[in-house]
């Protein structure tokens, strides 16, 4: 696993302040909308829109790191 995937799990600051940005953001949509299924989806898609592209291209320097 790489670093930055390790980083982007374990800081609190990278993965507490988005996932409770967009949580919080979820919330305040379900309350006006009361279509809870739809948002939380949203959110996870959202997430892992952040987290996907960071993961990959962690993968991608360490393995470029690895041949080097």
């Amino acid at each position: 696993m790489s670093l930055l995937s390790c980083l982007l799990k374990t800081t609190p600051l990278a993965s507490v302040v988005a996932l409770t940005e967009l949580t919080y953001a979820g919330q305040i949509v379900i309350a006006r909308t009361y279509e809870a299924t739809q948002v939380l989806l949203l959110v996870s898609a959202g997430y892992l829109l952040i987290a996907l592209p960071l993961i990959g291209l962690a993968r991608h320097l360490q393995a470029k790191r690895r041949t080097a």
